[in-house]
């Protein structure tokens, strides 16, 4: 029996935040299943104060017809082929590609290094652009206006992610507060 929210392996979920976690209250951990929709259909999670960066010209929001995704461990080499697969459904190829394929797995890393273990992303086309969208509920970023503007000191084992993103995307906007971080990218399509 296919309960709503399961969803076979590399397939996305229907467009929209109606999934819901499974009856039994686990995480799901196939990796592109839903997971719970802790935020609003833009993203933004309810009566939340958050701080907002952007670098880019404007704020981005996702539509319902984005391709969702849950973030978590087990999910993670899956969730880099079904990029892969959209964004050369989206038109990438090469160097834009690549940097969309790094810049959703460094996303989705940090959701489980960082941002309590599980998340939600989505991936869209709008107007020549693709947008990747990753969303944890972490305890949100301490300091934002510094976070990735600078590369880390070359012997750090970690602290890339961020500055990494930030120079493969044409914009980045990141939401930020106790409950989590949204973090939004651009890469144009060139097209």
């Amino acid at each position: 029996m296919t309960r709503r929210g399961d969803h076979p392996p590399g397939r996305p979920e229907p467009a929209g935040d109606a999934a819901s976690t499974p009856s039994n209250g686990s995480t799901p951990s196939n990796g592109l299943t839903p997971s719970n929709g802790s935020t609003t259909p833009s993203g933004e999670r309810p009566g939340a104060a958050s701080i907002r960066i952007s670098v880019g010209d404007s704020t981005v929001r996702r539509p319902d017809s984005a391709h969702g995704y849950a973030v978590d461990l087990p999910a993670l080499a899956q969730l880099r082929n079904a990029v892969t697969r959209h964004g050369q459904q989206f038109g990438l190829a090469d160097g834009p590609l690549n940097d969309l394929i790094l810049v959703a797995n460094e996303l989705a890393t940090n959701v489980v290094r960082h941002g309590g273990g599980v998340g939600r992303m989505w991936l869209w086309q709008v107007d020549g652009c693709v947008y990747c969208q990753v969303v944890d509920r972490g305890p949100g970023l301490r300091n934002l206006r510094q976070a990735g503007h600078q590369p880390s000191d070359p012997n750090a084992l970690t602290g890339r992610g961020l500055w990494l993103i930030r120079q493969m995307s044409h914009q980045v906007q990141i939401d930020t507060n106790a409950q989590g971080t949204t973090v939004t990218v651009t890469i144009p399509t060139g097209v």
